[in-house]
């Protein structure tokens, strides 16, 4: 489970492989968000966004027409994956939190292929995404912290999915 960068490989039909290149460690004291957004966010008033692709130059990656980011979603030991593509990341950073939306699209069905659960991934319907938003919480700012995940500071969390093209209303 995690985020991983992914090169697409068009297949017959509406059909593509997504192989794993790396994972992308955007949380933890390492993390990308760690290393850099303390000083994008201070001089934007505490108010960033990030595409996919500025989290991977950021990370130090080449970034092609290929390469995407997604977050997979694995069901405990069964073989069954979901993957989410990371589109943007949008947050506002204080002195001991950040709080971030993510935009993604939301593939299916996807399979893993081969028998190895660190294979690559066959997506079936490529073109049929789904917009999907989800607001997380890193202990870490400004001042420091430890940059791991948490709740976001409301009582109910959900997300939302959208059809393609729709407009939320």
């Amino acid at each position: 489970m995690g985020f991983l960068v992914c090169n697409i490989q068009p297949l017959e039909g509406n059909r593509v492989r997504l192989k794993r290149v790396r994972r992308l460690a955007l949380g933890g004291p390492q993390g990308c968000f760690a290393r850099h957004l303390p000083g994008m966010a201070r001089n934007e008033n505490g108010q960033w966004t990030l595409t996919a692709e500025e989290l991977m130059r950021l990370d130090g990656l080449g970034v092609d027409d290929s390469s995407r980011v997604f977050f997979e979603l694995a069901s405990g030991s069964k073989p069954d994956r979901s993957l989410l593509q990371l589109i943007k990341v949008s947050g506002r950073t204080a002195s001991l939190v950040t709080d971030a939306l993510f935009y993604f699209k939301a593939l299916g069905p996807v399979e893993l292929e081969g028998d190895s659960s660190h294979g690559d991934f066959i997506v079936q319907d490529w073109q049929d995404q789904k917009h999907c938003y989800e607001q997380i919480r890193l202990e870490g700012g400004f001042a420091g912290g430890n940059w791991a995940w948490r709740e976001p500071p409301q009582p109910l969390g959900a997300s939302v999915f959208l059809p393609e093209g729709g407009s939320g209303q």
